[in-house]
């Protein structure tokens, strides 16, 4: 698992870091240096080769630059290299200022903007990597002064690679908005861990790839101030299978879904339930798929004569409700009055056990009294039907609105976003993984499934809802490998679940 840091949480941590452990800040910031020298020059060796042209380094007059600084003295002995500090009157950071003399008494070549004329004097060949460390992960808004100009410039002369520290200068770490002056990164190395800002909206674009730079500040800190993490290939929550066992201790999961003209979306879950481990699956259905795996237990339903659900089939789910382990309503059961009726009733009678509430059960969202319980799974569409907000809103602040919505309401959220976000109002979840391919019929389906069999094992919903997400993601990309990006279907992505259950690090 890794951990991922707002701003605010970074600085908490350095803080910490400082004046609990007592590590001096000027310490951290040599890990930090140390570490980011290594993968540059580990992005040199393999993505340029034989680098003969001049790494220019562009410092602010804050941390930032003084990492920036610091990687300047542990790669110079090694290539070929020039500061350029942009101070425009401003004081420098202490931990800046010291690196700054350092690097000024080894006569490294170095360049001082203080007037925007003195921008004139800055040379850039294609040749260059450009090393951005003008502005850190504190700066927001729209960019100031000297760096509009510099970033112009660069962004004016075709280089040899851009390398951002921390983070694109113009980059929000915080909501991934940018200034319109940003400069694209070919490689970001953050420090300590990932940003919340890193992985919004466009940000993973503007950042290239990521790496993290260790700073000498622990995991359990940083685990401490954390209110987010992601789940990493190799990662478990589930309880592993005892050799002495039976079906029954690994779940049952009751899912109730589908409807005479969407059989299919009940089948998808369904499936994708009992190849993601449950030990029992039970559909109550209007219409039974053929599609349908032989293993899972059926219970076709006939109150509606139109073929949906209605408050009348109740009374053959009750018994069902009581025994399950986890309950999952929604996929295909449409947005028939009586049907909404119907998924007030049956989240009455589920509220000792998770419930995974998707698709059209979302639209019953009014008629129910949300638990912390209950997992519901909308895309931004039904989000903004959910809590008012328009989709330019939660678009602009998806992490935002997610967590204000879960910590209102007290029920968790899977937002089905890009990346999609999993949370409680405490902590949240990002699932970075995926592919446009996953934008297919019943993909959410499959999803909810997943999500239930994993809450039928006893691990807590939080986790089984963003550990779901991210074997749904997994299995996703590893279709579009197999099949293609266009050929991925939601019946090869559960398919593919057996695979990824078992893939390590």
């Amino acid at each position: 698992m890794k951990y991922i840091l707002t701003p605010e949480e970074m600085r908490a941590t350095d803080r910490a870091a400082v004046e609990e452990l007592g590590i001096p800040s000027l310490i951290l910031m040599e890990n930090a240096s140390r570490s980011a020298a290594d993968c540059i020059r580990k992005f040199i060796e393999q993505k340029i080769g034989h680098f003969q042209g001049k790494i220019r380094i562009f410092c602010g007059t804050g941390n930032n630059g003084g990492d920036g600084l610091a990687i300047a003295r542990h790669l110079y002995e090694n290539y070929n290299l020039e500061v350029i500090l942009a101070k425009e009157k401003k004081e420098l950071s202490p931990e800046c200022a010291v690196n700054f003399r350092i690097v000024s008494s080894w006569g490294i070549e170095h360049k001082i903007l203080e007037l925007y004329e003195d921008i004139a004097d800055v040379e850039l060949s294609a040749g260059d990597i450009i090393v951005d460390a003008l502005l850190g992960i504190g700066a927001v808004g729209a960019i100031r002064g000297i760096t509009v100009e510099l970033l112009r410039k660069i962004k004016q002369t075709k280089t040899a690679a851009v390398i951002a520290i921390d983070n694109p200068s113009g980059l929000n770490c915080f909501s991934g908005e940018y200034d319109t002056s940003a400069l694209p990164a070919d490689l970001t190395i953050t420090m300590a861990a990932e940003k919340v800002g890193l992985l919004l909206q466009n940000a993973p674009e503007l950042c290239g790839n990521t790496e993290t730079a260790f700073i000498g500040a622990p995991q359990f800190l940083i685990a401490r101030f954390a209110s987010a993490a992601r789940w990493e290939r190799g990662d478990s929550p589930l309880p592993p299978r005892q050799r002495i066992s039976s079906k029954f201790d690994y779940g049952r999961v009751v899912i109730i879904a589908g409807s005479r003209s969407m059989p299919g979306a009940a089948a998808l879950a369904a499936n994708a339930a009992m190849q993601a481990g449950a030990g029992l699956v039970e559909l109550f259905a209007p219409e039974l798929h053929s599609a349908l795996l032989p293993e899972i237990i059926c219970r076709e339903v006939y109150a509606s004569k139109a073929g949906y659900f209605t408050s009348d089939d109740i009374e053959a789910i009750i018994s069902s409700l009581e025994k399950a382990d986890s309950v999952v309503i929604g996929p295909g059961l449409g947005t028939h009055a009586e049907t909404l009726e119907f998924v007030g009733k049956i989240a009455a009678l589920a509220t000792d056990k998770p419930l995974i509430i998707d698709a059209d059960a979302l639209s019953a969202i009014n008629r129910i009294n949300l638990l912390p319980s209950m997992i519901l799974t909308p895309h931004t569409g039904e989000f903004s039907r959910m809590n008012g907000l328009s989709r330019n809103d939660i678009a602009a602040a998806p992490f935002v609105c997610a967590r204000e919505f879960a910590s209102k309401t007290g029920a968790l959220l899977h937002l089905k976003h890009i990346p999609s976000i999993t949370t409680d109002g405490k902590f949240s979840y990002l699932t970075t993984g995926g592919n446009p391919g996953m934008a297919t019929a019943g993909s959410g389906d499959v999803l909810s499934g997943i999500i239930g069999a994993f809450a039928a094992r006893g691990i807590e919903p939080l986790q089984a809802a963003s550990f779901g997400a991210f074997i749904h993601s997994e299995a996703g990309d590893l279709c579009a490998r197999h099949f293609g990006v266009e050929s991925v279907t939601a019946s090869r992505i559960t398919e593919m679940l057996s695979n990824v259950l078992t893939l390590k690090k």
